[in-house]
């Protein structure tokens, strides 16, 4: 058996936050060459909508593309039912949404709102999809949630 055979997720739902550029695209496309079917996510529909398209040709898997502000917990609560009610699992959460949010790198010299956005967008949008994706794994008694985070987090960066 080759090492790629033992890792494979046929019969799986793989739900990838960001999942239409970037790392969590090249995520999601790895997810589905290991025979997943995906939900993927965006901010923008458009975006997540051509990813889903690349990812049907190229692999052959199912993809359900959908809109989400991970920020929004309503969205979230929507989507993680949305998702679960397509396939009735959940079996991997990739929290990859997040990034910078603008603004100065220097805490001193950053806006309150801009801290707050950032804490948004980093910690409680993934605990946020933690949550609500989390539920269904909970009650299957089987699932991964992976979440993902930048070096930065830890010692800043100069933009």
């Amino acid at each position: 058996m080759s090492t790629l055979a033992s890792f494979r997720l046929d019969d799986r739902v793989s739900v990838v936050t960001g999942g239409a550029r970037g790392l969590g695209y090249d995520i999601a496309d790895v997810l589905a060459e290991a025979g997943s079917d995906l939900v993927i996510t965006s901010r923008h529909q458009e975006a997540v909508d051509e990813a889903a398209d690349k990812f049907r040709e190229a692999h052959g898997v199912q993809v359900l593309p959908l809109a989400l502000d991970h920020c929004d917990f309503d969205q979230v609560a929507a989507v993680a039912q949305q998702a679960f009610d397509w396939q009735e699992r959940i079996d991997v959460l990739v929290n990859n949404a997040g990034g910078g949010v603008g603004g100065t790198p220097d805490l001193f010299e950053r806006p309150p709102e801009a801290i707050t956005a950032m804490i948004e967008t980093n910690l409680i949008g993934p605990m946020y999809c933690c949550r609500e994706f989390g539920r269904a794994m909970v009650e299957a008694g089987r699932g991964s949630i992976i979440n993902i985070a930048s070096i930065a987090g830890m010692c800043g960066r100069d933009r």
